[in-house]
């Protein structure tokens, strides 16, 4: 606390010019002041001197920096004077506080005013088709996309998101709607389908252990482990990068290709579970919560947050590719394949297609065009 507040005889004291009973004033440095140097006492808090070199030489300069680019030209700036004239003093040894920057964007919203020339908050606003009303029915005017701001009061109660939605769903929109360093949008639709895709992976999974699949036997599994593997690379890379929307697409890619794997009764069970024990972990960091229920569910014992990162299971890319499906010379389906087969052992795998199938289903075959490892187009009637 301060200081000067405990000092009650320098604090309560007689004006010169009165006479009377005055209190100084306490809050005597400015807060930028004050923020520029308080890292160094945070490595000793508890020393009985202002600073201990071989603390500080053990836990700055800090690694990583992360805060609004309106501090570049104070804090950051102020910190950096404090560091270099406490070290030319020899007061302590390091030449810089941080080693890293990030500057975050900032969370904007829509603005809206009423006839007054009030502003209205997002509850305050009824859209109907492309116009908006406020609760008495009367237009508003739109204004610009700006930084969420009270005085504004463009801004969104976190209590109702999560109270509707959950904490995870309003993490994961604003980990995937754009990169973390420029400005986030905040919308409702997008809020909804961050909603949607949380509840395909929990709907997914619980499809998965009640055996609501097909799941094949003599199956392509290093295809999906070849598309695992790519994500655990991807997403550890991209966090790394602090480009967390590019680890988020990396996800729904992973869902989409297993989705459809798993559509096409292509893949075995186990490698659909291991699949997504190591998912609910490249999970923890964006929504901790849904990334604990899957590995309850799937594993169980200790919770997914004591877990190591996972790492790749060593399956190459290089030996699948991709066969067009064609019917009467139209594309109507793309199938992965990590082996070359022969235009019979082709057509087995496609009677689990079950797209391929309602298209030639009941139809005369009149011939086929097959071309290794490119295409197979079928001829009907």
């Amino acid at each position: 606390g301060n200081a000067l507040q405990k000092l009650d005889k320098w604090k309560e004291t007689i004006c010169p010019e009165t006479g009377m009973k005055v209190t100084r004033e306490t809050d005597t440095f400015d807060t930028f002041f004050e923020s520029s140097w308080y890292f160094l006492r945070y490595c000793n808090p508890r020393h009985s001197k202002p600073f201990d070199k071989e603390d500080i030489d053990y836990w700055l300069p800090v690694d990583q920096y992360i805060g609004g680019i309106e501090h570049a030209i104070l804090h950051l700036l102020y910190s950096r004077f404090f560091v270099k004239a406490l070290r030319d003093i020899k007061h302590i040894n390091i030449d810089e506080p941080f080693k890293g920057l990030f500057t975050q964007g900032m969370v904007t919203h829509q603005t809206f005013k009423n006839k007054k020339d009030e502003w209205l908050g997002p509850d305050e606003i009824i859209k109907k088709d492309y116009n908006y009303f406020d609760l008495e029915n009367n237009v508003v005017d739109v204004g610009k996309i700006e930084k969420m701001s009270k005085s504004k009061k463009n801004v969104v109660d976190p209590t109702s998101i999560i109270n509707l939605y959950g904490a995870d769903t309003a993490r994961w929109f604003m980990l995937s709607d754009s990169p973390p360093d420029r400005d986030l949008e905040w919308t409702d639709s997008g809020i909804a389908g961050s909603y949607k895709f949380i509840n395909k992976i929990w709907n997914l999974t619980k499809e998965v252990l009640n055996d609501s699949y097909n799941f094949s036997k003599s199956s392509n599994d290093n295809l999906l482990y070849a598309k695992l593997d790519e994500t655990i690379e991807n997403v550890t890379n991209n966090i790394n990068a602090f480009q967390y929307n590019k680890s988020v697409a990396n996800i729904y890619e992973l869902i989409n290709f297993l989705q459809k794997q798993l559509n096409n009764n292509a893949v075995s069970k186990n490698c659909v579970l291991e699949t997504l024990k190591k998912l609910s972990l490249l999970l923890q960091p964006f929504i901790p919560h849904l990334s604990e229920e899957l590995w309850s569910h799937l594993v169980g014992g200790d919770m997914a947050i004591c877990q190591s990162w996972p790492i790749k299971i060593g399956m190459s890319k290089k030996s699948s590719y991709g066969i067009a499906i064609q019917v009467n010379g139209k594309t109507k389906d793309v199938i992965l394949l990590d082996h070359t087969p022969e235009e019979k052992a082709l057509f087995d795998i496609l009677k689990n297609n079950n797209k391929i199938q309602k298209i030639i289903k009941n139809k005369k075959i009149i011939r086929t065009i097959y071309v290794p490892n490119r295409i197979l187009n079928i001829l009907i009637k």
